[in-house]
């Protein structure tokens, strides 16, 4: 157990116990009510799952199913509680969206950029942005059924000189990256949110607010006594660039780069690597996944935060939680899922999630192309070295 894992460990088990206190106090008013009960049950679900997944994470070493430990469970729990786990994440999306249907929410916008996310006060959650987050929601219980394929293929090929059934791994392989790449054949069809939307309409308000007291203090200038310019100045705004909601949406956009060219697309292919390069120094490190401590810990973090930011904000509406305390929660979650985050660096080769992030920009929207041009590099240079 390294110590950034047992870290995210520590922080989230605190996060799931401050909120649990939260929603054991205000429990009626949460999942007791008629009106959306449906997504009430879903959210119980859904929380009680992360709960499990977080709490017995301490007995989910890396160890054979022959394993006689008590606290270790065998492979197939894994795969299940993941499965289960990613129905819910996707059910509890999706049942918003129709129990609590803000079709005609509109939140502030300034020019061509709308605000998104729920870390401002009076933002709301729109049913577009609930239809992507379901999306997501879907990449994840996606990526967990295919790491699952991806070992379960590996560990059996690896007793027969990878070959399944006859088959080279490889391209058995290949056909499963494909599979978990190709949802990103239809993100064109599910609304889309920047979170630089959201630092950007500051600035465009800032910058509204500046010409208009310029426009101001010239047709106060040409009137203007004595008198007057010895009034002392009016004191500034404050900087709304440099807000803490405008700040943690910048974090949250580094995360997201993070997320889909290291957590998503790089892990898939890691695994891809054990196999093409035998020799890569990741090869001990990626057949972990999914199974060693410092993933499920990562795994829990990830599917938490996917949920989290939503239903903190809901607490903030219904004024159970202050918008302060709401920014501290989500601030103290993404601390966790960073130093959770930071893992998985070592099962994704550097040179991938370079790769990945420069395709991503010279050759935007096409990332199930992107993705197996690397692997298919991979795979050439694997038979060209013999």
């Amino acid at each position: 157990m390294d110590l950034c894992s047992v870290s995210a460990w520590i922080g989230l088990r605190a996060f799931l116990l401050i909120l649990s206190c939260i929603c054991f106090w205000n429990m009626r008013k949460l999942f007791l009510e008629w009106h959306g009960i449906s997504h009430r049950l879903a959210g119980v679900l859904h929380l009680s799952l992360l709960a499990v997944g977080t709490w017995t994470a301490a007995g989910t070493a890396y160890v054979d199913e022959s394993s006689d430990h008590p606290t270790i469970q065998p492979k197939t729990f894994f795969w299940i509680f993941d499965l289960l786990l990613g129905c819910s994440g996707v059910l509890l999306t999706l049942t918003a969206a129709r129990d609590f249907p803000h079709k005609y929410v509109a939140n502030q916008s300034e020019g061509d950029y709308v605000q998104s996310g729920t870390l401002h006060q009076k933002a709301i959650v729109t049913q577009d942005e609930m239809i992507e987050h379901a999306f997501y929601q879907f990449l994840n219980l996606w990526q967990a059924m295919y790491l699952h394929t991806q070992y379960h293929c590996k560990e059996r090929a690896s007793n027969d000189h990878y070959y399944y059934n006859g088959i080279d791994i490889i391209w058995i392989q290949l056909a499963l990256l494909w599979l978990v790449t190709a949802p990103w054949l239809f993100r064109g069809r599910v609304p889309v949110h920047s979170f630089s939307h959201n630092w950007k309409m500051y600035q465009q308000q800032k910058m509204g607010q500046t010409s208009l007291e310029s426009s101001i203090r010239r047709t106060a200038a040409t009137t203007a006594t004595a008198t007057d310019y010895a009034l002392p100045s009016q004191p500034k705004r404050p900087l709304l660039l440099f807000s803490p909601e405008v700040i943690m949406y910048r974090i949250k956009k580094a995360q997201y780069i993070f997320y889909k060219h290291c957590i998503l697309h790089g892990v898939n292919l890691a695994v891809v690597v054990v196999v093409v390069i035998p020799t890569s120094d990741v090869t001990a490190l990626s057949s972990e996944i999914p199974y060693s401590f410092s993933w499920r810990i990562f795994w829990m973090l990830l599917n938490t935060s996917y949920v989290m930011e939503f239903f903190l904000q809901s607490l903030v509406k219904r004024r159970l939680l202050s918008h302060g305390s709401m920014l501290l929660l989500n601030q103290g979650l993404m601390t966790a899922a960073t130093l959770g985050a930071t893992v998985v660096l070592k099962y994704v080769p550097l040179w991938m999630v370079v790769v990945s992030i420069g395709l991503n920009f010279v050759h935007r929207h096409h990332d199930v192309v992107n993705t197996m041009g690397i692997a298919t590099v991979m795979l050439g240079s694997k038979y060209l070295t013999g």
